[in-house]
């Protein structure tokens, strides 16, 4: 898929087809799934998430601030 060259209609398909989908995950659509790819960033972000609140929690309670 090269821009450049013309292929517009190639991409525009894509973007449609990955903003219908999102739009079917984020809407509990029954015909939706998620990629392997999607639910694996989406695990690390809610780990990355809950270690950076365990180790705020941690300073907090060290600098005797709760």
């Amino acid at each position: 898929m090269n821009l450049e060259e013309g292929d517009r209609s190639a991409f525009k398909n894509k973007l449609e087809k990955f903003f219908k989908h999102r739009h079917w995950i984020m809407h509990g659509h029954p015909d939706s799934h998620f990629d392997a790819n999607l639910a694996l960033t989406a695990l690390f972000f809610l780990s990355l998430t809950g270690y950076l609140v365990g180790d705020r929690y941690d300073d907090l309670v060290r600098a005797k601030k709760i």
